[in-house]
């Protein structure tokens, strides 16, 4: 069955087809309303990514346990909306050609371009003047659906969710306080599941002090993660500034700016004596000794691998200062001192963090290229300092973990069971990169525009008929209205030598027409193809045939009178 195109002119000289019920609002626009579904999930990704919103449910679970299917479903939504944004192009663009084949001549050639660009597809015969509009055509085909796997990709992310902890209160510090390093005489302490919390840092915390320290990383390199000293499988990336105690939080404290400074002091009065069997005292005056000298006993087999740490404890002096003395296997660090000045400072602490901090073996690695090079001496005073400032950071964190877990002391202006909201950071789902997310937004957005504009253009494409180019009926049924002249000049092109050559048929230049009824009909312009048949070739109202008796044309080979234009050329009416 052939569907009829008929053309019936209304009363401002436009061939429309009102006579087909079928031909209605929906089927000329319905591709166009598709257009919605892209328009709220363009705006969706955009609002989520302002707001950054993240999915940290089902979906995020899915995505992580099933990432080929996540990713096979998003290479498959990607397809799809990004055939609903080809669609509308290719829709205006068959819209704007339709129209425009009604108002000008057009070579075939010029017919198959338009073709290959709705469709899209690459026409490898096509001239070069028209090939590489197309081939530019079917590359923009390939960007929507790639925007939209790069806006809405599940990517890995993290999202803030409150939750309530109970921080520690100062109010009363009746435990915080120096204990003597004595079997019995330790301050109180607690182990749980979360970890050891005592008030006796220096003691039963040195093991993860002196970790800390030695894995401390300088503020030259990369970013080094170290665990907080309990259980709670948090960890910092880099100073801990003496805060985030109460575990896991992405929260303002005011924590403490531990500065730390190191000398080699030759005339220190802190040194290690033998005083007994396997007993070594470390003792001597600190600078900020106040009231005697500071005593402490060591054991081992001899001192050579003896390292002393001391510290007076005197609140009259305004400095902290903390000695070192060693055996033998650690001379180089024998009579140095470093001086600490605590200054409280509000930290915005996430537990991921910057590094800052290194030891004697990374400083000299990361200094080691410096110019003048760092003496031995420097290098060490580096590491060391950096090595205190490690430990200084996490011990006021270890005793406020302890006043919390041990001392069971919580903020008095609340009950103990008041909770403080906090903000978590957690692993979540993030839809699609921002760059992606912004670029679908503004083609979506772009596609509109155009739209609004060649409606507006176009008055909502009032003459537009149902004769298609794309469809294979229309163009045999229209053709074979226009009778055999088309057929012949196609039979009768000829190159520059007299020989004919078939694809030279695609320069013939046609029309659109109508027959009596009112039908769409492809008519040879013979005006605008002359030149590209050969000698014989005859013209009359009527059919075209070849006769003895006709207008012969002038020269053998001679070309057309004009090129025909991608979006054709030589305005013309359409006779009643």
């Amino acid at each position: 069955m052939t569907r009829e195109s008929t053309l019936p002119c209304n009363d401002d000289g436009q061939y429309t087809d009102s006579r087909d019920p079928t031909y209605n609002h929906w089927r000329k626009h319905s591709t166009f309303y598709a257009l919605s579904i892209t328009t709220t999930l363009a705006s969706l990704l955009l609002i989520s990514e302002r707001n950054k919103w993240r999915a940290s449910g089902i979906d995020f679970q899915m995505a992580i346990q099933y990432p080929v299917s996540a990713a096979f479903v998003t290479q498959l939504l990607a397809a799809l909306f990004g055939v609903i944004h080809m669609a509308a192009i290719c829709k205006m663009i068959n819209y704007a050609l339709r129209l425009r084949l009604w108002r000008a001549s057009v070579s075939l050639d010029v017919l198959r371009t338009w073709v290959d660009m709705k469709i899209p597809r690459v026409d490898w015969d096509l001239p070069l003047r028209f090939f590489f509009p197309v081939l530019f055509m079917v590359f923009l085909s390939l960007v929507p659906a790639a925007l939209w796997a790069g806006s809405f990709a599940p990517l890995l992310s993290t999202t803030p969710i409150s939750m309530s902890v109970k921080i520690p209160a100062y109010e009363n510090i009746s435990m915080t306080k120096e204990y003597p390093m004595e079997i019995g005489n330790d301050g109180p302490s607690i182990r749980s599941s979360k970890g050891l919390f005592t008030y006796s840092v220096g003691q039963k915390l040195i093991a993860p002090l002196l970790s800390t320290a030695a894995a401390a990383s300088s503020n030259f390199t990369a970013s080094l993660v170290h665990p907080k000293i309990d259980n709670t499988r948090f960890s910092y990336t880099g100073r801990s500034y003496g805060v985030g105690s109460s575990v896991g939080l992405s929260d303002f404290a005011i924590g403490y700016f531990a500065n730390v400074m190191c000398i080699y002091n030759t005339t220190s009065n802190f040194t290690l004596s033998p005083v007994d069997d396997w007993i070594y005292a470390a003792a001597g005056t600190l600078p900020d000794s106040v009231g005697g000298p500071e005593y402490s006993s060591y054991i081992g087999h001899d001192s050579k691998a003896i390292v002393a740490m001391g510290v007076a404890h005197s609140e009259l002096s305004p400095r902290r200062y903390v000695a070192i003395t060693v055996g033998e296997s650690y001379a180089h660090l024998n009579n140095t001192q470093c001086e600490l000045d605590f200054r409280p400072w509000l930290f915005a602490v996430h537990l991921l963090g910057q590094a800052f901090n290194s030891s004697i073996d990374a400083y000299s690695m990361v200094m080691g290229g410096s110019w003048p090079p760092l003496t031995q001496e420097e290098r060490n005073l580096g590491g060391l300092t950096n090595s205190i400032t490690a430990m200084a950071d996490d011990m006021p964190a270890a005793y406020a973990a302890a006043q919390l877990m041990v001392g069971g002391y919580y903020n008095v202006d609340f009950s103990t069971t008041f909770d403080i909201t906090a903000q978590v950071l957690v692993p979540a789902m993030q839809f699609g990169q921002p760059v992606f997310i912004y670029a679908i937004f503004a083609l979506n957005t772009i596609i509109l525009i155009v739209l609004f504009f060649e409606s507006t253009r176009t008055d909502a494409w009032r003459g537009l008929t149902r004769f298609d180019y794309l469809d294979p009926r229309d163009l045999i049924v229209a053709a074979s209205r226009g009778g055999v002249r088309l057929a012949k000049a196609a039979d009768e092109t000829v190159g520059q030598n007299d020989a004919k050559i078939p694809k030279r048929n695609g320069r013939l230049v046609v029309g659109m027409g109508r027959d009596e009824g009112g039908h769409a009909a492809i008519e040879l312009d013979e005006e605008r193809s002359e030149g590209l048949m050969g000698e014989g070739w005859v013209s009359y109202a009527g059919v075209g045939v070849d006769e003895e008796k006709a207008r012969v044309r002038e020269a053998l080979g001679r070309k057309a009178k004009g090129r025909v234009g991608m979006f054709g050329s030589f305005k013309r009416t359409v006779k009643a």
